[in-house]
């Protein structure tokens, strides 16, 4: 029966990550409505044997309530349903965060494992062999196998960057580093477990070739550097020139990330947005356009940036509060609350 129950965890968990970054579900409207759908609806039966979590969540989301309403009487295009539809997977992070505590951390380095081992075999399948037939697609240049996409050039080439299952490689990126954070919340014995696994998912982020997710894998070390108490202090010096020494190595032997971080690519990328749409971020900055007005198209590459833009400035440093709020209440240090609202944003 224990096993049965902790698989169910998994799955829960597994779900969420599905939801937040999964290419086949989120390019398609009907699946990842009917998928938030299932999950928040499992979400709420089990908030139901805890009032404590319902209650966390009314307290988290009201604040954001209001601001719908208010953006409801002064934008024309504004559908409630996208709104409940935001709120309910609000929802579900909220309680499966809540409802797992302190196996949220083990069990989420475990998924992503096992996503970056898969995605390492197929991603070297794709190095060696070219493109995978069949598969979804999911954008022009993004072929979904569920559980692992494939990107490519307008001549059906590959791109040699690992996205995971996630829409690209950037994202993947984001949530490889979360995995690293949650490591070290983990107690001692645990930590020894997952030691294999960590070098497996740090292999996964060198091969999105992510320039963000670099920079933050950067940090992350510093981060872990610090706060090692079982390392000397020689060992550490060796440590941080070996780290920056890779870390330089691939901003300037990468002409990908060379460009991206110059400013010279075409595409527009995270770090550049800012400077693409301040206008638009200006216009908006207290109280935002909505998720659900009829600009919405208008993509900005920035996820950070797009929410100040979507909820403003208010809307978006509520949310942070909360973030913080959480995170320091799970008995999670200052330190470590800081380095994971930096790779959040």
């Amino acid at each position: 029966m224990s096993l049965s129950w902790s698989s169910f965890k998994y799955l829960l968990l597994f779900a969420l990550i599905c939801v937040s970054g999964n290419a086949l579900l989120i390019s398609s409207p009907l699946y990842i409505k009917s998928f938030n759908i299932i999950l928040a609806s499992v979400c709420f039966v089990l908030s139901c044997f805890n009032k404590i979590i319902f209650m966390q969540y009314l307290k988290y989301t009201f604040p954001y309530i209001l601001l719908f309403a208010t953006q409801a009487l002064i934008i024309f295009d504004f559908r409630v349903s996208s709104i409940i539809f935001i709120l309910l997977k609000m929802f579900s992070g909220i309680v499966i965060y809540n409802y797992l505590k302190d196996e949220f951390a083990y069990k989420y380095i475990n998924i992503i494992y096992i996503i970056s081992l898969i995605s390492l075999v197929l991603f070297s399948y794709n190095c060696l062999y070219g493109l995978m037939p069949g598969g979804i697609q999911t954008k022009d240049s993004t072929t979904s196998f569920f559980i692992y996409s494939q990107i490519y050039n307008l001549d059906y080439t590959f791109i040699y960057r690992n996205s995971g299952m996630f829409w690209e490689p950037g994202a993947f990126a984001g949530f490889l580093n979360f995995a690293l954070l949650f490591s070290f919340t983990l107690p001692h014995e645990r930590t020894a477990k997952i030691r294999n696994k960590i070098i497996v998912i740090i292999l996964a982020l060198l091969t999105t070739v992510s320039t963000t997710g670099y920079i933050v894998f950067f940090i992350i070390s510093l981060y872990y550097l610090y706060q090692n108490r079982w390392l000397g202090k020689y060992l550490k010096y060796l440590l941080l020139i070996l780290i920056t020494f890779l870390v330089s190595y691939l901003f300037f032997s990468l002409d990908f990330l060379y460009e991206k971080i110059s400013g010279n690519s075409e595409n527009a990328t995270r770090i550049v947005a800012y400077i693409n749409y301040k206008d638009l971020l200006l216009d908006h900055f207290f109280l935002g356009r909505s998720y659900i007005t009829g600009i919405i198209g208008e993509e900005s590459g920035n996820g950070f940036l797009s929410h100040i833009i979507y909820v403003g400035v208010f809307g978006a440093l509520y949310y942070y509060i909360c973030l913080w709020y959480t995170l320091i209440k799970n008995s999670h240090s200052i330190i470590f609350s800081i380095f994971f609202i930096f790779t959040y944003i």
